[in-house]
């Protein structure tokens, strides 16, 4: 088998931030409790490919 033509990863290791199950939910009721701020939706995008590693290695 050929060896992957894509770059490495920043750092070397992908990692999967995006929480599910029990720990989702675990989350969800944490930050209820939280304060929040009104942002635009341009801005909720930018935070959510930072999130999600699409802005790597920022």
């Amino acid at each position: 088998m050929s060896k992957s033509k894509l770059i490495a990863p920043y750092g070397g290791e992908l990692v999967n931030l995006v929480a599910t199950g029990e720990e989702r939910d675990e989350l969800i009721e944490r930050v209820k409790g939280l304060k929040s701020i009104q942002i635009s939706a341009r801005a909720l995008n930018d935070l959510e490919l930072l999130a999600t590693g699409a802005f790597s290695p920022l």
